[in-house]
């Protein structure tokens, strides 16, 4: 019985290249069985250090690697340097994810792992593609179990995906039309898109900012960006965090238009005239694929949010309010400076990462 649980897993076809939900990604840990045995694994994770993979990522890739498969890791995102504490995790929590974990490991010894395999709690992969050229230095640098053969450059799913996109609704109008009947968009008004960021997660000098704190900071970026300009000129779209609840209602009476964890931020982007967007975010690869123009902001004070911003090709990170209204004055006269240099960045990734697996 422990083993059919364990062995559950997506249907996959040899040659096959697909994505899977996170659902399927658990159920589908177990890569030994009678189903397929694959000569390649590869794997996505949400964390710079190529090195150690996090949650259920090191599990399918150390099984893989006990079985003599070839593990490849592609970098999915840049992050930098601590921005700020995290709230807490409370003894309870730590005591349930303590015996998850050993609940776990005694599964995987009765299906046959040697303990001394799931020790291991980072796994070096074959190959690892990453997403520039500063990644890969860095993590050559950084890194003695990485050697210079086992490292290439090959871009982000994102980036390409958010070009093509663009692409598409540029250049088919009847798709365009589709997208913009779907989110509300007057297509006669030029459209606005700010995008959220969960800043009540964080705490300064101690303190949980909280979610008035959440609210009062989107509220008055929205009552900046009115200052220049009016509901009559321009869509206020506003997309909230996937996992976020909508906390916004108060702002429909700006003339606010809420699109919530179910709207999709590349079909957003490739849609707005104009981006507003925190520094520290991956949201921000969607934005250099697309070419949108875009102003990054953050008034929170979090200093370590900017340290990212040459990461994401990022030129200026806007702190002061009253220059934040006069970039937008500057686009509404049709005399922004580009606030990000994408020119170097590859929209090839698909076949990158193809050539990485060859």
């Amino acid at each position: 019985m422990l083993r059919n649980w364990r062995t559950r897993r997506p249907r996959i076809t040899n040659g096959e290249v697909r994505k899977v939900s996170s659902d399927e990604f658990a159920d589908g840990v177990k890569i030994l069985g009678d189903q397929v045995t694959p000569v390649q694994v590869a794997v996505r994770a949400n964390l710079f250090d190529p090195i150690a993979l996090n949650r259920f990522v090191p599990f399918i890739a150390r099984e893989a690697q006990l079985a003599g498969v070839e593990t490849i890791r592609l970098q999915t995102s840049l992050q930098g340097a601590s921005f700020g504490e995290r709230e807490k995790t409370s003894l309870p929590v730590k005591a349930y994810y303590r015996i998850l974990q050993l609940f776990y490991t005694a599964a995987d010894m009765l299906s046959g792992i040697p303990l001394e395999a799931l020790k291991r709690r980072a796994v070096v992969p074959d190959k690892l593609g990453t997403i520039d050229e500063v990644a890969a230095e860095r993590i050559l640098k950084e890194y003695d179990c990485a050697a210079p053969k086992m490292v290439a450059v090959v871009g982000t799913l994102d980036v390409e995906e958010a070009h093509k996109l663009k692409q598409s609704i540029e250049s088919d109008a009847y798709a365009r039309a589709e997208l913009e009947k779907k989110y509300g968009i007057e297509p006669q008004k030029i459209t606005i898109l700010v995008l959220s960021m969960r800043l009540q997660y964080f705490y300064v000098a101690g303190n949980p900012l909280g979610i008035e704190y959440q609210i009062e900071y989107y509220r008055n970026i929205f009552a900046d960006i009115r200052k220049v300009f009016s509901p009559n000129e321009a869509n206020f779209i506003f997309k909230m965090h996937p996992k976020e609840e909508n906390i916004y209602k108060s702002f429909e009476a700006m003339g606010v238009t809420l699109c919530d964890g179910d709207a999709r931020t590349d079909e957003l982007v490739c849609l707005s005239d104009l981006c507003v967007n925190n520094p520290h975010t991956t949201t921000n690869y969607y934005i250099l694929g697309a070419d949108v123009p875009s102003i990054f902001v953050n008034f929170s004070g979090i200093n370590g949010f900017n340290l990212v911003a040459a990461d994401f090709k990022i030129n200026k990170v806007i702190e002061d309010r009253k220059e934040f209204v006069r970039l937008l004055a500057d686009f509404k006269d049709g005399k922004l400076e580009k606030q990000y240099d994408n020119n170097r960045i590859t929209f090839d990734s698909v076949k990158n990462i193809v050539h990485l697996l060859g």
